[in-house]
């Protein structure tokens, strides 16, 4: 299995996207191995024609590291290794094909070929889809929209279908010479569609390949009476040369896909194949002629999962063989496979050695190797010279040599097994991965660079990227370029990230979103800040074209990579894994905003710990949200912030502006720490923004006016040297319009300098200062929620202590009524002994004297619901005013004694939730005012640094500009004392 060269877009469809074709083509039963001969097409765009450039057409994949490098021979042990598995490739391509053929020459099978290619990609998907687990991680799934893939699939389905139709109704040796057309079919699409062309040398050595094929065609479709001769008939003829169109069609449509997708080829193939199975089970049963199953031998059901497992082998190959071999041996093995296909398709043919169509197949054979060398050679004179351009030092075209250069790998692409974009290997055997941000020295040479061994992170690797990170910490993070997107038509400017050899392309709105991400898993980290967003003021000035303003854009695209490089250098943003993710270009951006740890961070995160945000514990849901505009009690005075004075060092003000020992300290004494580090950030702040902006916006105007009227001023001598007659007179006075122009020159230039590494730096210091202080706000709104917790705390346990006192009175009460009615009871029980053994019965008209327990009984009797009216169910009040009824005694304290203790187990159920949220945010304080006080040592440290290199950049701005204004005018004065006086 191939994987795609980062130069995807027309101008590198010819090789890239072809490679990419051919393996598909290989995972999926059709394999012409003839495509080989394709991989060293070129695809040069004519300076004339409306090819589009090489840097527009960039791929958002990483780019192949062995177009940057030389790898180091392989051991012994390797040589033997990828040999095996060349050889396990070319008898798996062979034998697929005649595997396929014998499959096809049933004639009860030979019409089921949309389920054939089903089983093909089902078995491709199987093993794409294994191979993409943790387990062996050769690469990264990625998932896309169905609807996305479906058109590609569609054409994925003809790509296969219509070449194994050819397969079943020609001869093995027509089959595999007609794919050669392959190469001028492409080529000419190219043309038509991306207006790229082939060397000429290659171009007429195409010519006999065709004309060799046409031979073939004629030939072999005659007619013959000897029943063991194997023949193409027209059907098959018509089947061969549909299929070359849709294999050539896909081919030129694959890499389009991968860029509009940001995929590479693996991952594309990982989403085409189910869909493409899917779609040809909805077309089976009304297009395939299905045998008697039953009937089938069993001999033809091994050789269907023989092609298979041939299928696998070919796919499991590619990857054991992935960029150890050269493009000339990969050349090699591609002709030779074509060559055995020929040759043994010819051998069972059954035609004899003089049949006319040989000819044809020596003269199609020849050609496409002819034109292959032809090809390679101008490849390999354009890499030496390459290699000596890089060498060279030369950065023309904004510092950018490979894609400036003609002989660039955008444009002279060389096939190759690709090497795998994510994730890295890390075995013993791998290519050594590259030292980047060096260049090469003079001595080196042309076979590779003397590079230091890279350190190795323990247990691997998710991604190249996170390779490229860990192995140089060094390694600048660079935005190359800032346009307009192409995937969105234009809509929306994107800037293009170079790290090391991979680039990705991001909007503004993907750069705040990660800002974001970083904050809300870092909120005791001070994370840089980013370019601001347009004002209402710079919409109100310029309506139409705020978003394209180019010296906006220009600003971003500065301070957007120094914000990608002090992200890079903080540790915890470096392993947290949404930076290297961010510029991945095999991750979708989006889907790590909606996935873990992105997703998990609650809603707000002081209900969560300080940090590890995405992971909140049960106790932490039960902490309360203070406002953001809470402030801490004042409970007792705080103790006196340290002071600084201008006589100490940095070193003494910072020993003096953080405790040296912050363990033994409480969170009452570190608060003058962070209130005075937060005062003298606000100070610096005002500074910056202040006095300090206003004076370089002047600087700055001041600087531009100046270069203006030295440029008028320049012009103005020059026309006059032309209307002085006096030769001598004249010179002097040119050569001081001369210097006039010089200085308007290095004015531009210091202006540039100036608002590039002072003004805007100065500016970034000052939005640092909003930074810190929100990172304070955090610590302070976590101490407020630990007072909160606690207040809530003590007022529950005060609520529970008066609901138990209530209880306990109430169950006093009770107890004491209970102990009356008893008495009653006993009292009542001795009069009923008494009428009973009477020999009367009572008298009742005593029945209205005193109470007595025996009156109360007809009381309760006339309660009971016996005795009670009941209002009628069918009564019309009842219906009416029934709900109200009920729902006003739910809500009414019907009983009081239950809702009391309903209550306190409420209560008590809610100390112990806030008990475990007090010990929860008793932990997070301390921990969040350790991070905090942490960083901002790091800040304080960086901050003396910039401020160091700002004001060496200032002044060295000035001093260039001094000396060339010194030189310049040197010269004139010189000219101007040559005048002479006669």
């Amino acid at each position: 299995m191939t994987f795609s060269h980062s130069h995807s877009g027309p101008n590198a469809l010819a090789p890239s996207s072809r490679t990419n074709s051919r393996a598909e083509n290989e995972r999926n039963g059709n394999y012409d191995d003839v495509d080989d001969n394709r991989k060293l097409t070129f695809n040069i765009v004519e300076d004339s024609g409306p090819g589009r450039r090489s840097e527009d057409e960039e791929a958002l994949l990483e780019k192949d590291p062995a177009e940057h490098h030389i790898p180091e021979p392989p051991s012994q042990t390797g040589i033997v290794w990828v040999s095996f598995w060349i050889m396990v490739n070319t008898l798996a391509t062979i034998g697929i094909v005649f595997t396929n053929k014998a499959i096809f020459s049933d004639l009860s099978l030979k019409l089921a070929q949309l389920t054939f290619a089903a089983f093909h990609f089902f078995m491709t998907w199987l093993l794409l889809y294994t191979l993409s687990r943790p387990r062996f991680a050769y690469f990264v799934p990625r998932r896309t929209a169905i609807r996305d893939v479906i058109p590609l699939s569609i054409a994925m389905s003809l790509n296969v279908i219509l070449p194994n139709l050819s397969l079943a109704f020609s001869s093995i040796t027509f089959y595999q010479v007609a794919r050669i057309l392959l190469t001028p079919t492409v080529a000419i699409m190219d043309f038509l569609l991306y207006h790229t062309t082939l060397p000429r040398n290659a171009i007429v050595a195409l010519v006999p390949a065709c004309v060799g094929v046409g031979v073939v065609s004629y030939y072999d479709s005659l007619p013959t009476d000897d029943v063991n001769v194997k023949t193409t008939s027209s059907v098959g003829v018509t089947f061969a040369f549909s299929g070359i169109f849709a294999s050539s069609l896909y081919t030129v449509w694959i890499k389009s896909y991968q860029r509009k997708l940001q995929i590479s080829s693996m991952q594309l193939l990982l989403n085409q194949a189910p869909v493409s199975a899917f779609l040809l089970l909805y077309v089976i049963p009304f297009v395939d002629t299905f045998p008697t199953w039953s009937q089938v031998p069993l001999s033809r059901w091994l050789m269907i999962l023989m092609s298979g497992i041939f299928a696998s082998l070919i796919n499991l190959s590619q990857f054991f063989i992935i960029g150890q071999t050269s493009p000339v041996s990969s050349t090699v093995v591609g002709h030779l496979k074509t060559c055995l296909i020929v040759a043994l398709g010819w051998a069972t043919s059954g035609r004899s050695v003089g049949d006319k169509s040989i000819i044809g197949v020596f003269v199609a054979v020849g050609g496409i190797i002819s034109s292959s060398i032809q090809i390679k050679a101008l490849t390999e004179q354009c890499g030496s010279c390459l290699r000596k351009f890089r060498r060279s030092g030369i950065q023309a075209f904004g510092g950018n040599a490979e894609r400036a250069s003609p002989f660039s790998a955008a444009n002279w692409n060389q096939q190759r097994f690709e090497t795998p974009n994510t994730p890295s290997s890390t075995s013993e055997d791998a290519v050594p991965p590259l030292t980047y941000g060096r260049q090469p020295s003079d001595t080196e040479s042309d076979d590779g660079y003397n590079q230091p061994t890279p350190r190795r992170k323990p247990g691997g690797y998710d991604s190249r990227i996170e390779q490229i990170l860990y192995e140089n910490p060094e390694l600048p993070i660079l935005i190359t370029d800032a346009g307009k997107s192409v995937e969105s038509g234009g809509k929306f400017i994107v800037y293009t990230i170079r790290t090391g050899d991979l680039e990705v392309r991001r909007r503004y709105s993907e750069f705040a979103s990660l800002r974001d991400a970083l904050t809300k898993l870092h909120p005791t980290l001070i994370i840089p800040p980013i370019p601001e967003k347009h004002t209402m003021a710079d919409y109100a000035a310029n309506p139409t074209n705020a978003k394209q303003d180019q010296q906006i854009i220009d600003l971003r695209k500065r301070m957007l990579a120094v914000f990608l490089n002090r992200c890079r250098r903080m540790d915890q943003v470096r392993e947290d894994g949404i930076l290297w993710r961010f510029l991945d270009p095999n991750v979708s951006w989006n889907e790590v905003l909606h996935s873990h740890p992105l997703s998990s961070i609650p809603k707000s995160i002081l209900k969560a710990p300080p940090l590890d945000t995405a992971n909140p514990t049960p106790a932490h849901a039960y902490l309360p949200v203070p406002s953001s505009s809470a402030k801490l009690k004042n409970t007792a005075n705080p103790s006196p912030a340290p002071t600084f004075d201008g006589s100490s060092t940095n070193a003494s003000q910072v020993l003096r502006r953080f405790p040296t020992d912050a363990r033994d300290l409480s969170e009452h004494d570190l608060d003058p720490y962070f209130i005075a580090f937060e005062s003298s950030i606000r100070e610096l702040e005002n500074a910056l923004m202040g006095p300090m902006e206003k004076v370089n916006r002047r600087t700055l105007s001041h600087l531009s006016a100046l270069a203006t009227d030295l440029s008028d001023l320049g012009a103005k001598f020059n026309a006059f040297a032309l209307s002085e007659p006096s030769a001598s007179l004249a010179a002097a006075i040119e050569r001081v319009g001369q210097a006039a122009d010089s200085s308007y020159i290095a004015t531009e230039e210091l202006s540039s300098s100036l608002g590039a590494n002072f003004a805007e730096p100065m500016r970034e210091n000052a939005q640092f200062a909003g930074v810190v202080r929100n990172v304070l706000r955090y610590r302070v709104l976590k101490r407020v929620q630990q007072e909160m917790t606690n207040d809530d705390l003590v007022k529950k346990k005060a609520l529970l202590e008066q609901l138990e006192s209530s209880e306990a009175e109430a169950r006093r009460i009770e107890q004491y009524l209970s102990n009356k009615t008893s008495s009653h009871h006993r009292e009542g029980s001795g009069e009923d002994t008494a009428s009973i053994d009477s020999d009367f019965p009572p008298t009742h008209g005593d029945m209205s004297s005193a109470p007595s327990a025996r009156v109360g009984a007809p009381e309760r009797s006339i309660a009971s619901p016996t005795h009670r009216k009941v209002v009628s169910s069918n009564s019309i009040t009842n219906k009416i005013f029934g709900p109200i009824r009920h729902a006003i005694q739910g809500v009414a304290d019907v009983d009081p004694e239950r809702t009391r203790r309903d209550t306190i187990g409420k209560t008590r159920e809610n100390i112990e939730q806030l008990e475990q949220a007090q010990i929860a945010i008793a932990q997070d304080v301390r921990v969040a005012s350790a991070s905090v006080l942490q960083d901002l040592k790091r800040f304080q440290n960086e901050k003396e640094e910039d401020l160091k290199r700002y004001m060496l950049a200032y002044a060295k701005s000035q001093i260039e500009w001094a000396k060339k204004s010194k030189e310049t005018w040197e010269e004139a004065r010189a000219e101007i004392e040559k005048i002479d006086e006669t």
